[in-house]
């Protein structure tokens, strides 16, 4: 969970809140996908762009409905999570990223072990449609161009 976390904050730092309004180089790549070649996995992609849709990466996002943080994580998910593990998060942590982190994580863990992607879709928003799905994906190929920008960064 360590080096997702620092990965998590690069993400952040590099593409940072706001982001989505502005062209990125990431909207740019042409991204063709061959097995083996993402040196994150298939869950970290999809949490990375999980992050994306519902917060664009600003851990200050405050929704209409009090959702809070990165995760955009709710009262009741804190409450269920406390429930499940016997943990005594306090709703204020999901504004720090990595208890945010530790709370979808502990929620998936006992609601979605499998880390089944269209369990933890209907796990993290129940109400939303397909087009939130949809959304999430094509933020997954996002995700995964900036991951192959960023590796060709790191090696020169």
């Amino acid at each position: 969970v360590v080096p997702f976390v620092v990965f998590l904050l690069l993400c952040v730092y590099f593409y940072g809140p706001g982001v989505a309004s502005e062209p990125s180089v990431v909207d740019t790549v042409v991204y063709e996908f061959e097995s083996g070649e993402d040196s994150l996995t298939e869950w970290e992609l999809f949490t990375l762009a999980l992050i994306g849709v519902e917060s664009t990466f600003d851990s200050t996002a405050l929704s209409d409905k009090d959702a809070r943080g990165f995760l955009q994580l709710t009262s009741v998910w804190v409450d269920e999570v406390n429930r499940l593990c016997g943990t005594s998060y306090r709703y204020e942590d999901a504004w720090r990223t990595e208890s945010a982190v530790e709370l979808y994580e502990l929620m998936q863990d006992h609601k979605n072990p499998g880390r089944d992607l269209e369990t933890a879709i209907r796990l993290h928003n129940p109400r939303a449609g397909r087009w939130y799905a949809r959304r999430i994906y094509r933020e997954m190929e996002k995700v995964r161009a900036y991951e192959k920008v960023r590796k060709i960064l790191i090696e020169r």
